[in-house]
């Protein structure tokens, strides 16, 4: 009987310990370097630049890590001098909610945040001569003499302070991209969020007085397509709540 008894708790043993591997293999998390996790080193540097140059932010650059990022600084810098590093999926998965962009911008050989006139070339070239830390390795670019080098670099940081000045971001980009957005956040201090069409609609329609349509008196033509058009909706809109209600009957 206590043989049994011992058997059996070698048994839960031996099952508790191969369950303890599995949460453990499940919470190891893929490090990446410079290569795979190249666009997450160029993506992280884009959002401290975006932020510590904004005017409500300047001389608060130690909040971006513990704010925005969630990674201290040290490990901010490893990151962007190559040194191998994790960034796994809860961490990716928070930190696009925030600005409400793809997951592919954190993700392992994911993508670069599109800012015009920069492609990987010159970002490849940028970190090449501005994170000397990387020391025994560089990255392959099509720029091979050390003038056209520090002429594309001159040309990115340009760009890149283009892009912190007043109005710019706002005044060029989509809201669907991803750079827009990031502005956004760190402009509102709130995550983007798309407005539907009929949204911006009513918003809109809601702000229009009456004697606003006297712009267009004398104009039948013009007053008639505007009269058809909403016309339409309404109908539409009519039916929608006839059928609703006998529905809900």
């Amino acid at each position: 009987m206590e043989e049994n008894t011992v058997n059996h708790q070698n048994v839960q043993n031996d099952t508790d310990g191969k369950n303890e591997e599995k949460k453990t293999e499940k919470r190891r998390v893929k490090r990446l370097d410079n290569i795979t996790g190249f666009n997450i080193m160029v993506n992280l540097y884009i959002l401290r630049y975006l932020y510590t140059r904004m005017d409500k932010n300047k001389g608060e650059g130690r909040f971006f890590y513990s704010d925005v990022v969630d990674i201290s600084r040290q490990k901010f810098q490893k990151i962007c001098n190559g040194v191998p590093f994790s960034f796994g999926k809860d961490r990716c998965k928070a930190l696009c909610r925030k600005f409400n962009i793809s997951e592919t911008y954190f993700s392992e050989n994911g993508s670069i945040i599109e800012i015009n006139g920069l492609d990987e070339n010159a970002w490849k070239n940028y970190f090449n001569r501005h994170f000397t830390a990387l020391g025994e390795w560089k990255y392959q670019t099509t720029f091979a003499t050390p003038v056209q080098q520090e002429k594309l670099e001159e040309e990115l940081v340009a760009i890149l302070k283009k892009h912190s000045k007043k109005g710019f971001i706002e005044g060029t980009y989509k809201s669907t991209e991803a750079i827009f957005r990031i502005w956004y956040y760190f402009e509102k201090g709130a995550t983007f969020t798309s407005v539907s069409n009929l949204d911006k609609f009513i918003n809109d329609l809601s702000t229009i007085e009456c004697t606003d349509w006297n712009v267009y008196a004398g104009n039948g033509e013009k007053l008639q397509t505007c009269i058809d058009v909403m016309q339409k909706h309404v109908r539409y809109m009519m039916a929608l709540k006839i059928i609703g209600e006998y529905e809900n009957k």
